[in-house]
């Protein structure tokens, strides 16, 4: 737009540009909206759509209040960030960032994908290299579900481990 040359458009070609980018922004306005009030009805519903507000609310309710997070894959890490901003915050994704801790806490592992009964391996040997966690596999693995929001069928599952007592430097 800077190299546009307004002489050459004139009244009526700037118009018509301004009615062409207006019609633009009501488009791509109405696409958010529908895919995120569709919900699950043309398939899998939009990641707009994750009911993380819920799993945060639920995980306050289980005991959480503040300390170390660390998730695996996928955007919990961010999300659960939202409801707990005096937490420290980490993922798996980016393993070799480790933030400094803010004053004690609670530890809570988190993860979406894996298995239902133990903590995956994967997030077990980051936390022992980053933290020096040594989990004994006896933690007990609670599982959250939530809707997803505007959706009938699609739920999200969540399966957590909640560590009261520091251990190693997760706290």
């Amino acid at each position: 737009f800077s190299r546009l040359d307004v002489t050459r458009l004139g009244g009526t070609g700037i118009r018509r540009l301004a009615t062409l980018l207006a019609l633009g922004e009501i488009l791509v306005t109405l696409t958010f909206a529908v895919n995120i009030y569709r919900g699950d009805r043309w398939g899998r519903p939009s990641r707009l759509n994750a009911p993380y507000d819920v799993i945060a609310t639920r995980l306050a309710e289980a005991g959480f209040a503040r300390g170390t997070i660390a998730t695996g894959e996928g955007p919990l890490a961010g999300n659960l960030r939202l409801r707990f901003p005096e937490s420290r915050i980490m993922r798996l994704t980016t393993p070799d960032y480790v933030p400094p801790e803010r004053g004690g806490g609670q530890c809570l592992l988190a993860w979406e994908k894996g298995p239902a009964d133990t903590v995956p391996a994967e997030i077990r040997s980051w936390l022992a290299a980053a933290l020096d966690l040594r989990l004994t596999g006896r933690e007990p693995v609670r599982i959250l579900e939530a809707r997803y929001h505007h959706a009938a069928h699609r739920t999200l599952v969540v399966r957590y481990v909640l560590l009261d007592e520091p251990r190693g430097r997760c706290r």
